[in-house]
Order: structure tokens, then C-alpha cells, then sequence
């Protein structure tokens, strides 16, 4: 019944959104634009070491296509996706329990009108014309 999702669809279609599938090297805009942060966090991320990218003369920096999506994998997509694995599998776990349950009720009802449909007969009361 889980659904399972692969992380790396996920992430190019986060990318793609935003930037033409055929362009394989980003400008620091364009990851921006398609992770949504500002630039500058683009670049404080590229200083931190966290995004591998190119350094294009003084100020210019490309960033490939299958760094970007090296580092979505590694850094948003498999936490959010592993916590709502488990969000949904804490909620699957207990519609089971419920349906067990709500069985059980069913199964309790049933036999408590079939009680008072066929009393036994040691319990039923004589009719006034047996007395």
C-alpha cells in the first residue's frame, strides 16, 4: 500500500521545474531560482563545500547539473522522504489496528443480537396462557 517515491526523480523534477533540462551547467542563479534560496546561500553553500561547482574567472561560477542534484539527494530529499515514509507508516499501522478493532465491534455486535433474537430457553418467561 506505501507509495515509495525514488529521490533522484524527485530531485530533477524539483530542477526541471525550474531550469531547461537540457542545461547542464548552472549558474548560481539558477539553483537558486530552483531550490528556492537566494543566491548568496548558493554561494555561502558552494564556500562551505557542500555543492561542488566551477570557477569561471574571478566572480563567475557554474555548478553541474549532477552536482546539484548529488547534493539535494544528500542534503533535503532522503531526510523528508524517509520522514514521511514513517509518518506514513505510523499512519498505515494504525488504520490496521483500527480496522482490527472496529472488526472486533462488528463481531461483538453480531453476537449480542443474535442473543437477543434467540434467548436460550431456560431464560425465556412462560406466556400467561402456560400458567
Amino acid at each position: 500500500m506505501m507509495r515509495r517515491t525514488d529521490p533522484l526523480e524527485v530531485v530533477k523534477g524539483i530542477i526541471d521545474a525550474k531550469v531547461p533540462p537540457d542545461q547542464h551547467m548552472l549558474e548560481t542563479e539558477d539553483v537558486a531560482k530552483a531550490v528556492g534560496i537566494t543566491p548568496r546561500a548558493v554561494l555561502n553553500i558552494m564556500k562551505d563545500g557542500k555543492l561542488g561547482h566551477l570557477v569561471i574567472g574571478k566572480r563567475g561560477y557554474r555548478i553541474p547539473r549532477a552536482l546539484l542534484e548529488d547534493y539535494l539527494l544528500q542534503s533535503f530529499v532522503p531526510a523528508k522522504v524517509t520522514e514521511a515514509e514513517q509518518a506514513l507508516t505510523d499512519l498505515e499501522r494504525t488504520i490496521e489496528l483500527a480496522q482490527a478493532k472496529l472488526d472486533e465491534l462488528d463481531k461483538a455486535i453480531e453476537r449480542r443480537q443474535a442473543k437477543l433474537a434467540n434467548p436460550p430457553a431456560e431464560t425465556r418467561r412462560p406466556t400467561q396462557a402456560a400458567c
